[in-house]
């Protein structure tokens, strides 16, 4: 979380152990070890946020977000994909929303490969 707020080809991160999150010093009293689950926006919206699950060699696309391994998933296309672009801003699903749910792999195996990635769509940050 804290490598995704500072990158620049992501919009923003809510996470609730990062100081930046509203809800941050009740999210530490509630969750001394945190969670695994990362959500945050990719400049360049839906397409880029697609392009980057296709270019991540770790985490996999799913529908679903349990299991061991890194999972992402694009709310877009899978659990709010009946819904108009106009309601899933109503709740906060903004295009680029990407939904992750952190496996236990090495952190700077991730982190590594969410750089190379992130740095791969950086030319999309214009195209919604």
């Amino acid at each position: 979380a804290e490598f995704l707020e500072t990158h620049t080809a992501v919009e923003s991160v809510l996470y609730p152990m990062l100081p930046s999150h509203p809800d941050h010093v009740r999210a530490k009293q509630l969750m001394k070890m945190g969670t695994g689950n990362v959500t945050f926006f990719v400049k360049g919206g839906d397409k880029a946020a697609l392009a980057l699950l296709d270019h991540l060699h770790l985490p996999k696309q799913a529908t679903s977000l349990g299991g061991y391994e890194s999972l992402n998933s694009l709310p877009y296309n899978s659990s709010q994909a009946t819904m108009t672009s106009r309601q899933r801003a109503d709740i906060g699903i903004h295009p680029g929303c990407v939904r992750l749910s952190v496996g236990n792999e090495d952190a700077r195996d991730l982190i590594a490969d969410f750089d190379q990635a992130l740095n791969a769509i950086s030319p999309m940050k214009g195209a919604a």
